[in-house]
């Protein structure tokens, strides 16, 4: 029983018997290899295991397919035609209403900082200092209020 043909492809008689399930362990196993990567002789055993003509279905879907793919095309189209519409909007609103103008001179109007900010910083900062000793003082006079409560 010779499994293989001279060109490498299963013989008639090594199909017949995979379909009788007559082979051995190993003689199936090599032929199911074979048939895993040998499209030849797959369309051939396939053809053994249908008798005759294939059933075709009562309700195709190819026409409701190719619809639901068009349609999907047309999403994911317009979702994108819609974000750049609006992202190109954007631009012009921000460009003809000064929006974009101030943002280009904001550097320029940052370098020119009045030279008295620098001494409100610090007289800002000596009163918010004076602010959080005052807080500090009053919690621990409250701190120390609860332990003499707590002691009691």
């Amino acid at each position: 029983m010779e499994l293989f043909e001279q060109s490498g492809h299963l013989t008639d008689e090594a199909l017949h018997l995979l379909t009788a399930d007559a082979l051995d362990e190993l003689s199936r196993l090599e032929v199911s290899e074979h048939l895993s990567y040998c499209d030849r002789c797959l369309d051939r055993y396939l053809a053994l295991l249908s008798d005759g003509a294939l059933e075709t279905p009562e309700h195709t879907c190819a026409v409701p397919l190719a619809e639901r793919i068009r349609q999907g095309t047309i999403h994911v189209f317009t979702n994108r035609f819609a974000t750049a519409a609006a992202a190109i909007a954007i631009v012009v609103a921000l460009w003809s209403g000064g929006g974009i103008g101030a943002l280009i001179s904001l550097p320029a109007k940052l370098t020119a900082i009045p030279a008295n900010v620098s001494q409100n910083l610090e007289q800002n900062h000596g009163n918010a200092q004076s602010f959080f000793d005052s807080i500090g003082g009053w919690m621990t006079a409250e701190t120390d209020h609860q332990t003499k409560v707590g002691g009691k």
